[in-house]
């Protein structure tokens, strides 16, 4: 079953797998072939390691999405970069395998 949570230290490699593979889905074309390829789940993973153990981050705060407990999808969001006061928080990112868009819509957590 679908489900949204929110990220722990235990996901970092799961998202740096999704981030890897959702840029890779979704820039071919757009960015150079030899980038795209060259993306290592690694050096992904260290950088959500340190992420995800820092609250003092700004890219601390992450949810996951699950289907049928594997993690397809996260996003992450905190406090608005740019100093505009018109806004409380900013959305970073949010990264979804193409084999699982619009599959967990309406889960819950």
């Amino acid at each position: 079953m679908p489900r949204i949570r929110r990220a722990t230290l235990k996901d970092a490699e799961a998202i740096a797998r999704v981030h890897i593979l959702s840029w890779q889905e979704s820039y071919r074309g757009i960015v150079a072939d030899d980038v795209l390829d060259n993306l290592s789940v690694e050096r992904r993973l260290g950088q959500w390691q340190r992420t995800l153990s820092d609250p003092q981050n700004p890219y601390h705060r992450a949810f996951v999405g699950e289907n049928d407990r594997e993690i397809v999808g996260f996003a992450n969001y905190g406090r608005v970069l740019e100093n505009d006061p018109d806004y409380a928080g900013e959305l970073y990112a949010i990264y979804v395998l193409q084999s699982a868009k619009g599959k967990v819509r309406g889960a819950r957590s």
